[in-house]
């Protein structure tokens, strides 16, 4: 049975895709206002719900907020996906397809991150897993790329922090002292940059990239 609910609008649409729209909603109004300044009638406002909708799903804005922290296209999905492609796609392409898809996804999300980090819930759980998912799975991928034997041997994790960190500071460093021209490539430009220079770095000699 394909449950759904209504808007204020009087438009119904699948579960599902109402608790997206709040959470796409909420990642917008986040992104412009902060956290102090972003009200629950904001959001719905903005997801074209009615409030009694919204806590639904949320009970609260900050229950709101960790759950955009932790929506779906972060970095462990992504390398999910590539790995799938290993053996199929240049190692070049898809570190630059990686790291394009990332620094947009932290550049989105990491104001919802970083206040997530500001407001621990009593009964939430150390704030490492989030993060250790997305590393094992960069690290995954790497492992991948070595035995397939497309790369030079190197020990993955090293690869995978070195990798993910370099992106996560680039878009750390513009969201919190960034301002116009501060910066002289723009984040997708330096995520395409970044991965030419590390799959460069991790070619087999006189091998193909």
């Amino acid at each position: 049975m394909n449950v759904r609910s209504s808007t204020m609008w009087g438009v119904s649409r699948p579960k599902a895709a109402t608790k997206e729209g709040i959470m796409d909603a909420a990642l917008a109004v986040f992104h412009e206002r902060g956290y102090e300044g972003t009200t629950v009638p904001a959001i719905a406002e903005r997801a074209g719900v009615a409030q009694g909708t919204l806590y639904n799903y949320f009970p609260s804005k900050e229950k709101l907020l960790f759950a955009c922290a932790r929506a779906g296209g972060a970095p462990g999905a992504i390398f999910g996906e590539l790995r799938a492609d290993v053996g199929r796609r240049p190692v070049s392409e898809l570190l630059e397809e990686g790291a394009v898809r990332v620094v947009r996804f932290w550049d989105l999300r990491l104001p919802s991150v970083l206040m997530r980090a500001a407001r621990p819930l009593a009964s939430d759980r150390p704030g490492l897993e989030f993060p250790r998912r997305a590393l094992e799975s960069v690290r995954d991928y790497f492992a991948a790329e070595v035995r397939a034997g497309r790369v030079r041997r190197a020990d993955p994790e090293t690869l995978a922090w070195g990798f993910i960190g370099g992106l996560f500071y680039r878009v750390f460093f513009e969201r919190v002292y960034g301002a116009p021209g501060s910066f002289r490539l723009s984040l997708d430009r330096f995520a395409r940059s970044w991965a030419r220079e590390f799959a460069a770095s991790l070619a087999k000699p006189g091998g193909a990239r």
